[in-house]
C-alpha cells in the first residue's frame, strides 16, 4: 500500500513539472499554425492584388 502511495505522490509530481509544458506545447503549436496561415493569407492577398492592379492597368 506505501509503495502505490509513494508512487502517486511521484505522479502527481511529475504531473505538476509537466503541466506547464502540455499547457505551452499546445499553445505553441496553435500559435505556429495561425501564424504560418497569416502569412500565407498575406502573401495571396499580395499576389492578388498585384494581379487585379495589372488586370486594371491593363483595361
Amino acid at each position: 500500500m506505501g509503495d502505490l502511495i509513494d508512487l502517486v505522490n511521484q505522479l502527481t509530481i511529475h504531473s505538476y513539472l509537466k503541466t506547464p509544458l502540455t499547457l505551452i506545447i499546445p499553445f505553441l503549436i496553435t500559435f505556429a499554425i495561425s501564424y504560418v496561415l497569416y502569412l500565407f493569407i498575406e502573401l495571396k492577398s499580395i499576389q492578388i492584388g498585384h494581379y487585379v492592379s495589372s488586370r486594371m492597368k491593363n483595361k
